[in-house]
């Protein structure tokens, strides 16, 4: 739906998984279970990168090292 919103000149963000969590079929078996459905790793390491894009998107820098719970990342907002 994103993608078919993107011209019509309505602001749409969109969050592409796959490119963003860097989990491909090469390394699967460090963040899934069964190939599909992640383990409690592949579901950190997702959480971390939604989160974080969630955080950029509201106008914030945070940096991929930086630890999100410190709420540090919150003073260099825009």
């Amino acid at each position: 739906m994103a993608y078919q919103l993107q011209n019509t000149g309505i602001p749409v963000r969109c969050f592409n998984a796959y490119d963003e969590s860097g989990i491909r079929p090469s390394n699967a078996e460090l963040f899934l279970l069964d190939g599909i459905h992640m383990n409690i790793y592949g579901r950190a390491v997702y959480a971390d990168v939604l989160s974080r894009w969630i955080i950029r998107t509201m106008g914030y820098e945070v940096g991929n090292e930086e630890d999100l719970l410190s709420g540090n990342w919150a003073e260099n907002g825009e």
